[in-house]
């Protein structure tokens, strides 16, 4: 995971200016997924001026993705958390708005040096 996270730190990507992430490899997770109110329990670790973006839960696969999302000057931070069964990621980001909406509207493009709008 340390060379991953070089890998990242290493090669510039427009837009994001900090981007971090842990790997749990545990068994377990499924509690974690499990766990009444955990977005709750999240925002009272992240702090103030957090909020819930997204929410998906699968029963059927025993899966959860939470992000939430907070506004910070000229960026916006980016908390995103996903259990499944044996694993989970939790992953921190600081990015320009601009590069996120763009993103989010075109969720299969490659981002573009410079943040110009995708096709």
């Amino acid at each position: 995971m340390w060379l991953a996270k070089c890998l990242i730190k290493a090669t510039p990507t427009p837009g994001l200016s900090e981007f971090d992430f842990v790997l749990f490899e545990e068994r377990g997770m499924q509690e974690l997924a499990a766990t009444r109110d955990l977005d709750g329990k999240i925002l009272g670790m992240l702090g103030s001026g957090w909020s819930r973006f997204i929410q998906v839960d699968s029963s059927a696969d025993k899966e959860r993705v939470l992000i939430f999302a907070r506004s910070s000057g000229r960026h916006m931070d980016l908390f995103i958390l996903t259990c499944e069964p044996d694993e989970g990621v939790a992953v921190f980001m600081r990015a320009d708005p601009k590069v996120v909406e763009d993103m989010l509207d075109h969720p299969n493009s490659p981002p573009i040096p410079g943040h110009a709008a995708r096709p």
